[in-house]
This record gives structure tokens, sequence and C-alpha cells, in this order.
């Protein structure tokens, strides 16, 4: 992980990651964020990822690959208080499916979620509480997951988020 200051109101931030688990192959991901401040009480945050997992050598089945992008504004007001504006993407190929029978792998995915926060803190206290809808788009389910193919439908949900956090 490398994280610079490269301006008084700009800090990057550099992150590679290498997993290797059993039964899977050799996972590669690297993250990629940046931290703006344009003005005094405001902070823009922009963050990009990508992954990729090659099956192991004896498997049929194909790479998977997945990116995703985010950007946050913040604004800070009062003492205690930050109000959060978010959006989020994320797209993949769908999981690796190296079955002949039925399978649970999910197919290809793209999701989108938007969001709208309070945060207050005071002292080693501090709690969020954020919205907003939350899009799924599912590629086509085939013969093996077609047993699943009710759990892979589009959707469109409402997300919340109610946080607490105490440092010490």
């Amino acid at each position: 992980k490398l994280e610079n200051a490269l301006t008084r109101r700009l800090r990057s931030q550099l992150e590679f990651r290498l997993a290797s688990q059993s039964e899977t192959g050799l996972r590669l991901s690297g993250i990629g964020s940046l931290n703006y401040a344009p003005a005094e009480h405001w902070v823009v945050r922009l963050e990009a990822g990508y992954t990729t997992e090659a099956p192991d050598e004896l498997s049929q089945a194909a790479q998977f690959r997945g990116g995703w992008g985010a950007l946050a504004v913040n604004r800070h007001f009062g003492e205690h208080w930050w109000l959060s504006l978010s959006g989020r993407g994320y797209t993949d190929n769908g999981e690796i499916q190296d079955s002949i029978s039925f399978s649970t792998a999910a197919p290809p995915l793209s999701a989108i979620q938007v969001s709208l926060g309070i945060r207050g803190v005071w002292g080693p206290h501090s709690f969020k509480v954020a919205g907003g809808p939350y899009f799924t788009d599912y590629g086509a389910v085939d013969f093996g997951t077609l047993f699943f193919a009710n759990l892979y439908r589009d959707r469109t949900y409402g997300v919340v988020q109610v946080a607490y956090r105490y440092e010490f």
C-alpha cells in the first residue's frame, strides 16, 4: 500500500493485493484513490479498482474479471456534522463456473448505488445515517444456473446504513 500527499489539498493511495486460496486461481487486485479538498469544508474522494482471478491449470473455466469505481462528495458544516453524497458502480463477468451439473455461480453483474448521508462526530463518538437506491443488472442465466434464475433477477433495492463508532 502506498500513500502520498501530492499537494496541500491532494492525497493519493495505491494498493495492490495478491491472494491464493485452495481450489481457486491466483487473485490479483489493484485499488487507487484520490482525496481532494477543493475548498475549506469540502472533500471529494474518487476511487477505482480492478481484480482478476485465473482458474487453476486443470480447469476449463473462464477467467474472472471485475471492476468498480466510486465518487463521494463530503461537506463539513457546523462543529460536528458532515453531509455526503456518493455513487458507486461495479461490473464483473460472472463467477467462475467449473461444473457440468447445476451451479450457484452468478452470471455477469452490473450494479449502481447512490447514497445521501449525514454523520455526526462528538469526541470519540460518531454515528452515520445514509440511504439511497441500489440497482442490479444480471446477465442471462444458462442451463447450469437456470434453477437459480429467480435469485439472479434484476432488482432495485433501497439501502439504509446506520453506524455507530467509538474510538478509544
